[in-house]
């Protein structure tokens, strides 16, 4: 369970599936298996567009179910991961609420200051992420039903499982349905993918306030004269102690490394497919303006937006991440180290060379979470748009 000021990330994590309930009582239990089952009915609405694409043809079926093919391979794999880093996702919550317990008066106030911001960052995030699946997939195709019953000709707008033929007596209400199942999957997809960039908002900025209060107690330790302060081999309960700071900032690195661990595989694939992405809506863009099909260009342009939004956003939380841990290392430099005797001096010289290398999200040192990497990615989709744009002219 979150700690006290964690719960409206709790009920947002739970409530969009990436948070699953320990089994360990009947409410638990009925929960746990209530996420598994939606996201298992997903992954085989998933299986049923494979089938589709494969039916109908990649290249005829561009404007409709292989771009979500596409695009929910992503979120299909972030399931899966989710799934199998649950207890990951439960030890940084731990971590953070051992944390929280263990803060004094002025600690929490300074936290709290340096957090108070995360909360309207993961709403402001979430909704805007609803409404553009909301006008994709709910608001368009009332739009288009409207247009059909005043014999205005739609805008042929692109959902799912549109290429799986019904036949029947039963045809009209079976496709209704499909319209239905396709639209609620498209927003289940949509707030899941948005709620794991929430949750990783939520890790990485709580992170940084944690290294941020490190910085802030060698701060005040750095205008104490007293040697006792610095002694590591015991702890002075009236101040700050270098012991003290020592524990904090190996309780940072142990944090970092976890959400390496829970996030670097994730985001190696999701910005692959996310460059990927962004060529094809510009492609597709490129050539239904020739053909005069505006409801497949919204679509796209809309689908562009979104993931220009969350990239950014990504790249630029887990840059902040990065550029905390060097204060780090400029806070470690202003304690007055010349004046200390030389086992304390060892000590701020270890800790010194393990804050000179900061914090950066990766997986197995690539596709790091920096934004010299988000120049790379929006070049890189560029250049897969202008080459592809060169072979389809030939």
């Amino acid at each position: 369970m979150a700690f006290k000021e964690m719960n409206m990330f709790y009920r947002i994590f739970h409530m969009f599936g990436v948070w699953y309930a320990q089994p360990t009582d009947l409410y638990g239990t009925l929960s746990f298996i209530g996420q598994v089952f939606r996201h298992f009915l997903f992954i085989l609405s998933w299986s049923a567009e494979v089938v589709s694409v494969y039916l109908e043809g990649f290249r005829r079926s561009m404007n409709g179910s292989a771009f979500f093919l596409i695009i929910s391979f992503v979120t299909v794999f972030e399931i899966v991961m989710i799934f199998l880093k649950r207890k990951e996702i439960h030890c940084i919550m731990n971590m953070l609420e051992m944390s929280a317990n263990n803060r004094s008066g002025w600690e929490k106030q300074y936290f709290d200051q340096r957090t108070v911001f995360v909360k309207k960052v993961v709403k402001t995030y979430q909704t805007t992420m609803i409404v553009i699946g909301l006008l994709l997939y709910l608001v368009f195709p009332m739009v288009n039903e409207l247009l059909e019953l005043y014999g205005v000709q739609p805008m042929n707008v692109a959902l799912p499982f549109s290429e799986l033929s019904i036949e029947g007596p039963y045809k009209k209400i079976l496709e209704k349905l499909r319209t239905f199942w396709g639209i609620i999957w498209c927003l289940h997809g949509i707030t899941f993918f948005s709620c794991v960039h929430s949750l990783f908002f939520t890790f990485t900025l709580y992170t940084a306030a944690e290294i941020d209060l490190v910085c802030e107690k060698i701060r005040r330790l750095s205008y104490i004269d007293d040697v006792e302060y610095y002694k590591v081999d015991k702890a002075n309960k009236n101040g700050i102690s270098l012991l003290e700071i020592i524990v904090h900032h190996q309780f940072v690195l142990k944090l970092s490394k976890k959400l390496i661990n829970l996030f670097g595989l994730i985001f190696a694939l999701e910005n692959t497919i996310a460059a990927v992405s962004l060529c094809l809506n510009l492609i597709t863009v490129r050539f239904e303006i020739m053909n005069s099909k505006p409801g497949v260009v919204i679509i796209s342009v809309v689908s562009m937006f979104s993931n220009v939004i969350q990239q950014t956003t990504v790249y630029y939380f887990g840059n902040y991440l990065t550029e905390r841990c060097n204060v780090i290392y400029e806070r470690l430099y202003e304690l007055p180290w010349y004046r200390l005797p030389p086992s304390v001096r060892k000590t701020i010289s270890i800790m010194s060379r393990q804050a000179s290398m900061p914090t950066v999200i990766n997986y197995r040192g690539l596709a790091r979470i920096t934004l010299e990497n988000y120049a790379q990615l929006m070049n890189a989709a560029y250049s897969y748009f202008t080459v592809m744009s060169s072979l389809l002219d030939e």
